[in-house]
């Protein structure tokens, strides 16, 4: 289950906590950028990022940052994507696989399951829900690097 970050934990002491400044200074420009980029979303056909997920963005994004994950955006932000792209058009086989490996990862680590069910495989019917290597450092990771860097470059567009 998804245990929110006591941000304040992780900063050193040896300086003022109550200055804005000073935990921002903790970050860098590319750093801050993302965790205060906009959304990014599939737009063709107008559907919007699911609400449930929209409100976590900035946790899951924080976590990224504080984890060192520099490279990549959250697996919540991906699976936000894919679920918008999904109603615009079918999804293949692989892009399947990854958007319902990652519904269950993010939506169990998130507490947003029905009570009853422990996992999307749970819901589904399913056994479990994997993906292979390949879907993983050849389909997901791209998009998750993608999406980052469009939220950076938009980030720095709107200052």
């Amino acid at each position: 289950m998804f245990q929110p970050i006591d941000f304040w934990e992780l900063l050193a002491a040896t300086e003022p906590l109550d200055d804005p400044d000073v935990i921002w200074s903790r970050f860098t420009a590319k750093q801050r950028q993302y965790l205060h980029g906009p959304i990014v979303q599939y737009r063709s056909g107008g559907w919007g990022f699911p609400i449930r997920l929209r409100a976590l963005v900035p946790q899951a994004r924080l976590q990224q940052v504080l984890h060192g994950a520099d490279d990549c955006a959250s697996e919540l932000e991906a699976l936000g994507y894919l679920s918008t792209a999904s109603l615009d058009f079918p999804l293949s086989y692989e892009w399947a696989q990854v958007f319902l490996w990652l519904a269950d990862r993010v939506l169990s680590d998130y507490g947003l399951l029905p009570d009853e069910a422990a996992s999307v495989a749970d819901v589904l019917g399913m056994n479990a829900i994997s993906i292979t290597r390949y879907e993983e450092t050849e389909v997901l990771l791209p998009l998750r690097r993608w999406l980052r860097k469009t939220i950076v470059k938009h980030a720095a567009v709107q200052r």
